[in-house]
């Protein structure tokens, strides 16, 4: 319902991005041309922030990608029925609305506060992640690319914005990895957990966090000019479990 593409789709691009990142093959890197100065800073946020959906050449391979989900029944059901979704995502606040006021106006007015404002702000707060996340703040774990950490961002993003962390510890539950970075989607993944609807949740502790940003600094393979050996697709692995702290999950 958040309209950003079927969950097949979505993954196999933000695999893609983790394998690759802000280095050729990467679908939405603001580091995408060779343009100097602040008209090639414009058009990389451009490119990063909205432009990358534009790509008539951009492709997506699920079956490489993540054959884990394209085994799973319901989120095949669910990428299959993504517009339905979509179209029931502006509907249903609308019957809400309705059932509130009881007016035509009413429920036009659920469809377009719960409808279009809500995807608006909701997709473009997304976008602010692999756009001014890959540009401006702070960097924890010196990580082969340009992710950062926005603090300003993480209400906002309800702790997506802790880009760097996330880029250090792909299959980590928590972006937020400090008690002040202020992680929401962390704060409700454990509050599943607690009524048993969320299982198998990585966690890492502060000793594997120093130990993986020492282990990065000595190597010094922060920044975007640093080589790549980027790892295999799930779907061309061994079919042995990534047991690396920085493998893409």
């Amino acid at each position: 319902m958040a309209g950003q593409a079927p969950p097949l789709i979505w993954t196999s691009h933000h695999r893609q991005h983790h394998r690759v990142s802000d280095r050729p093959g990467d679908p939405h890197s603001p580091y995408d041309h060779d343009e100097p100065g602040v008209r090639g800073l414009l058009k990389g946020l451009w490119h990063a922030h909205m432009g990358w959906l534009f790509n008539p050449s951009l492709e997506s391979d699920p079956l490489r990608q993540c054959p884990d989900l394209a085994r799973d029944k319901d989120i095949r059901w669910i990428s299959r029925h993504f517009l339905l979704l979509v179209l029931l995502g502006f509907l249903l606040p609308g019957l809400i609305g309705l059932a509130i006021g009881g007016t035509l106006l009413s429920f036009a007015t659920g469809v377009l506060c719960g409808g279009l404002v809500r995807l608006f702000f909701g997709n473009h707060l997304t976008y602010a992640i692999n756009s001014v996340c890959h540009v401006f703040g702070r960097r924890r774990f010196a990580v082969a690319d340009e992710s950062r950490n926005v603090a300003w961002l993480s209400v906002l993003t309800l702790g997506e914005s802790w880009h760097n962390n996330h880029h250090a510890f792909p299959r980590s539950f928590a972006h937020g990895m400090r008690w002040y970075e202020i992680d929401i989607s962390a704060m409700f993944i454990r509050a599943l957990e607690a009524f048993g609807l969320a299982w198998d949740v990585v966690r890492f502790d502060r000793v594997a966090m120093d130990r993986r940003a020492e282990s990065l600094a000595r190597i010094g393979i922060g920044g975007r000019e640093a080589p790549l050996s980027p790892v295999k697709p799930l779907g061309e692995r061994s079919g042995q479990a990534p047991t690396d702290l920085g493998d893409v999950e």
